[in-house]
């Protein structure tokens, strides 16, 4: 299996990992012969890995590029093989800062001027989505460039206050594109 990773130029990381996980992999089998395993008995390899050993993910989806390797590759079994070993879903989570170009590429496919600036003023001042659901046209001051929020956690208000003056300008299209909204209406 060495040989082979290495003639289809697999990095020196890559063969370790395979050489690793199919070492575990031939430890969990102990006296069966690898080549003998049928599909079903491969699946209830790894679906004891996930479940009962609540191996990672990532883990999992090492073991099984190596196992699947020996396979096809080693083997030459079909690739139909692994068709019935289910992968495990990858856990997506939110980048814990967004990029400045993923922030213009938000604010430009925003059309409607006051979505824009809601969506400006939650992630400029880092407001809550009820803090902006709750706003008024009122509470924006442009004058005093200020905007007053009203805190539904503690019950009472803050202001904050807003670093640039397009803001102010973004208030006004706001007013003139929508001139029959209340300005007591929330936003």
């Amino acid at each position: 299996m060495r040989e082979q990773l290495v003639l289809k130029s697999y990095s020196r990381n890559t063969i370790k990992t395979y050489y690793n996980e199919f070492s575990q992999f031939l430890s969990a089998l102990k006296n069966t012969p690898a080549d003998s395993l049928t599909p079903e008995r491969l699946r209830a390899y790894f679906l004891y890995r996930t479940q009962t050993l609540r191996l990672s993910e990532n883990t999992i989806h090492s073991r099984l590029n190596a196992v699947k390797f020996y396979f096809e590759q080693a083997l030459h079994r079909e690739k139909i093989f692994f068709d019935e070993i289910p992968r495990p879903q990858k856990k997506t989570s939110l980048p814990k800062v967004i990029g400045k170009s993923d922030i213009v590429k938000i604010f430009s496919s925003v059309s409607n001027i006051k979505h824009l600036l809601m969506l400006k003023l939650c992630y400029g001042m880092g407001l809550r989505v009820s803090e902006i659901v709750n706003l008024k046209i009122t509470d924006i001051d442009s004058s005093r460039m200020m905007v007053r929020i009203l805190n539904r956690y503690s019950f009472g208000t803050y202001a904050i206050r807003l670093r640039e003056m397009r803001e102010a300008g973004c208030r006004q299209k706001w007013l003139l594109s929508d001139a029959e909204m209340s300005e007591e209406q929330p936003v």
